[in-house]
């Protein structure tokens, strides 16, 4: 799947699933360990169609049935993957500790390719938590590996997320030749996936400049990719940020359109720490919709996730942001936003999506209610 056939490959695989999964079944039943290589050959498909928590629950399963104390090949490969799941699904504590786990193995085993995967999918946790330093150090491990190795492939994947790092340390020239380096690496490969998620990061690289025409257009020729091969995992990204995007240029009614559909595909494949996002995204807009109530418990709702996940990202509206909390606070007072607030952090993650999902009034019937 990683190929130029990658959208007949996931076809094929949406046709056979039904058996696969039998296969797993049957696997864990007679404690067979070909299942162990059968869910490593497909975790890359549940990620691409969003099979998250399915994903963790066959990896885990037939982790289980692999004895602590092996340091095989097989076991690595399942806590790789395992913790993987574990980290989008915002379990970033037994994330961290399968992933150090299975690097250690891959390391003992000479295994550069698998470890510098895990390095990378470490990287991304110590990123998510703010770990800025500890993050550059294990991409920049992984990138050691993979040169050595000579796949462009695996070169510029790990270049895309260097360069989203370096991106978010406001590095923008670095940022900009390492993502440009990974797109020329990538020309002759053939992945379209990993191609598009480059324009990605391009997109939001421009962003960042607040190059809102060229950011627009490399997201939405993103997107037009992952749409193209059902990829429910990366395409929530470009519509989180084509939603910041068009938020940034006050089309407000195209980014609530682009920040719900984010946030919906975010709910069905169980990525809490995007939907955090969103949510606080659909605050931004209710609060230019002059909705201070919405706005203030759905901003109470996101910082209760961020806390819950240990999510330090920075929102690209941050700055906006702060400049909405400022104007809710002086037309609530004080006490009312701190209640509404309060109010917001109460909810589940369940109640918080579905309060986010659901249609706000029109402004002006908004307006007459919190005059």
């Amino acid at each position: 799947m990683s190929g130029r056939d990658q959208k007949e490959w996931l076809q094929r695989l949406d046709r056979e699933y039904a058996n696969l999964r039998r296969g797993l079944q049957i696997s864990l039943d007679t404690a067979n360990p070909l299942g162990a290589r059968l869910g490593y050959g497909l975790s890359r498909y549940w990620e691409i169609r969003g099979h998250i928590r399915e994903g963790h629950d066959w990896s885990s399963a037939l982790l289980a049935q692999i004895e602590p104390t092996e340091k095989t090949l097989s076991r690595a490969r399942l806590l790789d993957i395992d913790g993987w799941f574990q980290h989008i699904m915002g379990n970033s504590e037994q994330a961290r500790a399968l992933l150090e786990e299975s690097l250690e193995i891959f390391l003992q085993q000479g295994e550069h390719v698998h470890a510098s995967i895990t390095l990378i999918r470490l990287g991304f946790a110590a990123q998510n938590q703010g770990d800025i330093a500890r993050a550059r150090a294990l991409f920049e491990e992984s990138l050691a590996l993979r040169r050595e190795l000579g796949d462009p492939r695996l070169i510029a994947i790990v270049l895309i997320n260097l360069g989203n790092l370096m991106g978010e340390s406001s590095e923008f020239t670095q940022a900009r030749l390492l993502l440009e380096e990974a797109l020329v690496l990538l020309t002759d490969v053939g992945d379209r996936r990993i191609e598009a998620n480059c324009l990605t990061s391009l997109g939001v690289l421009a962003q960042m400049q607040s190059d809102f025409p060229r950011a627009c257009s490399l997201l939405t020729a993103s997107l037009g990719v992952f749409r193209e091969l059902g990829d429910r995992y990366l395409m929530q990204y470009p519509l989180y940020n084509l939603a910041a995007v068009t938020f940034s240029l006050e089309d407000y009614e195209q980014s609530l359109t682009y920040y719900t559909e984010s946030l919906t595909v975010s709910r069905e494949i169980k990525v809490p720490v995007q939907a955090a996002l969103c949510i606080e995204g659909l605050a931004n807009i209710a609060a230019k919709n002059h909705q201070w109530h919405r706005a203030v418990r759905l901003w109470g709702a996101a910082k209760k996730l961020r806390d819950i996940y240990e999510l330090v990202i920075i929102s690209p509206d941050q700055t906006r942001h702060d400049a909405l909390v400022s104007t809710a606070t002086a037309h609530l007072g004080a006490e009312a936003y701190a209640r509404n607030f309060e109010e917001g952090a109460l909810l589940s993650e369940d109640e918080a999506v579905d309060m986010a999902l659901t249609p706000p009034p029109s402004t002006s019937a908004a307006a007459a209610q919190q005059l």
